[in-house]
């Protein structure tokens, strides 16, 4: 019998003489992790009420401001005191889209007849229109240019579903070669802020 106690014993202190050399894994420990994602899709999306505007003869070198409707004014600056209300505005885009967009607005070369017009991104020229946009807002509006390419937002941050007026603003060019008629386009386009 003092051997098997012998036996217990020497196996007992070989268990903690291996306990004390070989760490142990915590008990339950993990050996991976993961990580949930939850996304959305986003959506870039903008529609309009309107899709024409038909001033009719604009004399050259003179600007003019849309109004609450498709004709045109002279003089009237829409912008009062820096606020421009939704009532002045002829136009309002829709964010279609489920989440924030800045709108920006581009206008290339307008044809008709034989000479084309383009943008003067701002200055008017000879054969050459300015054109900027302004969104409603009751403070801080100011007009932005609308370029050819690469404009400035008009609309810097529009909600998903959210509604934004705004308004035109036409120098016509100072010198047109021929009298044509002509006609353009004005893009809208949908990004993220």
């Amino acid at each position: 019998m003092k051997k098997s106690r012998i036996l217990g014993l020497l196996s007992i202190v070989l268990a903690v003489a291996l306990a004390t050399i070989i760490p142990a894994q915590a008990v339950g420990a993990a050996t991976t992790a993961t990580v949930t994602v939850t996304v959305t899709p986003g959506r870039l999306s903008l529609s309009l009420d309107n899709t024409t505007w038909t001033p009719g003869t604009l004399d050259e070198a003179q600007t003019y401001y849309s109004t609450d409707s498709a004709s045109v004014t002279t003089g009237t600056d829409p912008i009062s005191g820096g606020a421009l209300l939704d009532a002045a505005c002829y136009w309002t885009v829709t964010n279609n889209g489920n989440g924030n967009i800045k709108v920006t607005f581009t206008s290339g070369n307008w044809t008709g007849g034989t000479t084309p017009w383009t943008n003067g991104d701002g200055t008017p020229g000879n054969d050459a229109y300015a054109l900027w946009s302004a969104a409603a807002a009751g403070s801080g509006v100011s007009w932005v240019i609308v370029k050819a390419a690469a404009s400035d937002p008009t609309i810097a941050s529009l909600a998903g579903s959210g509604t934004k007026k705004f308004a035109l603003k036409l120098t016509m060019p100072t010198l047109p070669t021929v009298l044509d008629q002509k006609t353009g386009t004005i893009t809208l386009t949908a990004a993220r802020p």
